[in-house]
């Protein structure tokens, strides 16, 4: 990432729990994303920025935290198999997604 002239530094986080690592990560064209990182696992387990969920229909920002959860294995990759962004400042799901099969592109999900 530095090499593209992108910046990744280890923070403290909000929130985060005794096991978990919060990297934030800045985008060279000022972007900022959070993750937070499972340690025991090495999984992403949250995700934060200041964004509009879905620029084209509103570009209203907000702080959006990204939530995977029922990690499993499919065709030899881990991965998220339900993704839950949240509006922090309301508290309000604003997508809830749930793969149903990682063979093909199923999902059930539900956006506001």
């Amino acid at each position: 990432m530095p090499g593209q002239g992108h910046a990744v530094n280890e923070d403290e986080g909000v929130d985060a729990e005794p096991y978990e690592r919060v990297v934030h990560l800045t985008l060279r064209d000022g972007f900022e994303s959070w993750y937070w990182i499972d340690t025991r696992t090495c999984r992403v387990t949250r995700k934060r920025d200041f964004r509009a969920f879905h620029p084209d229909v509103d570009s209203t920002q907000s702080w959006i935290e990204t939530r995977f959860s029922d990690f499993r294995e499919a065709q030899g990759v881990s991965r998220a198999w339900t993704v839950r962004s949240i509006d922090l400042a309301t508290g309000d799901t604003i997508s809830d997604t749930r793969l149903l099969d990682a063979r093909g592109s199923r999902t059930a999900g539900s956006q506001r």
